[in-house]
């Protein structure tokens, strides 16, 4: 379900979980246990999808957005060129985590060693830099956590209610 995106956001587990992990990351950033990182996430996707995508541009994902400190770590979520389809591409996001309310450090509450951050529905990157490789059909984005001040957080918190 948390994969679904737009035809689920409205369901009360999904806001359940929104409103945990910004607490969760609230709670973080009030105990001064956010530091800036960088993080990745691959997935396979239509290259028709990414087209739109443009440096300085906004990016915002419609479903939950997990990602890992581990470049290694995204590996097993991208295809074999072979395996791909005509119109699908391999993804390799990089994101600066720079933000201590933007997304949630769920590593602790997981307790398997593999530090993850989640990302909740709307959340908004900023595009730094586009690479598509064609022959080995992959594309590179890397993308900065969007400022966002304490009271556009309450609003998009108070939001789910």
């Amino acid at each position: 379900m948390l994969k679904l995106g737009t035809n689920f956001n409205h369901h009360p587990l999904v806001k359940q979980l929104t409103q945990a992990l910004m607490h969760l990351s609230l709670l973080d950033n009030y105990n001064n246990k956010f530091t800036p990182t960088m993080l990745y996430r691959g997935e396979v996707r239509k290259l028709s999808d990414m087209i739109y995508l443009k440096v300085n541009g906004p990016y915002t994902s419609t479903s939950f957005f997990s990602t890992t400190t581990e470049p290694d770590g995204v590996i097993a979520f991208l295809k074999e060129i072979q395996s791909l389809a005509d119109d699908e591409v391999n993804v390799l996001y990089e994101i600066q985590h720079t933000e201590p309310l933007v997304g949630a450090n769920i590593s602790d509450l997981l307790k398997d060693d593999k530090q993850e951050v989640l990302f909740w529905p709307k959340t908004e990157f900023i595009i730094t830099y586009i690479e598509y490789i064609h022959h080995n059909r992959s594309l590179t984005v890397r993308m900065n956590t969007a400022n966002i001040e304490q009271h556009e957080w309450d609003n998009h918190l108070y939001a789910l209610f």
